[in-house]
């Protein structure tokens, strides 16, 4: 009785328990922005890596990433943890959004996830 009991504690224990996982494999392949142009069709996901170079408006930044520019749509989400710490023209970052083309006249991403790379 008493290894049933010690059992079922450790079931509920184990239960309640939080369980935290983290994706470490490989993202997707970097997109370079000179190929969104040449897409097949808008809203999709796309990977970037490269610099902030300014900030064009409240959530709206030019990005870079030596084949061409575009802007990027950063919700104030996206700058807490894990970034943490200040972005500058210099910090080469990974973005991964949805591609939007020809929104009110520009293409522009919008970020769902960023991560500093250097």
């Amino acid at each position: 009785m008493k290894s049933l009991l010690a059992l079922c504690s450790l079931s509920a224990l184990l239960c309640a328990a939080p369980v935290t996982a983290q994706y470490v494999g490989p993202n997707s392949a970097a997109t370079h922005i000179n190929q969104l142009n040449g897409l097949s069709s808008h809203d999709q996901f796309v990977t970037l890596q490269g610099h902030i170079t300014r900030r064009a408006s409240k959530d709206l930044y030019a990005f870079t990433d030596g084949s061409g520019n575009i802007y990027l749509d950063i919700d104030d989400k996206h700058w807490a943890w894990p970034l943490g710490s200040p972005v500058d023209a210099k910090t080469r970052l990974e973005i991964q959004g949805k591609y939007i083309g020809k929104a009110f006249g520009f293409s522009k991403v919008k970020v769902i996830g960023m991560r500093v790379l250097n």
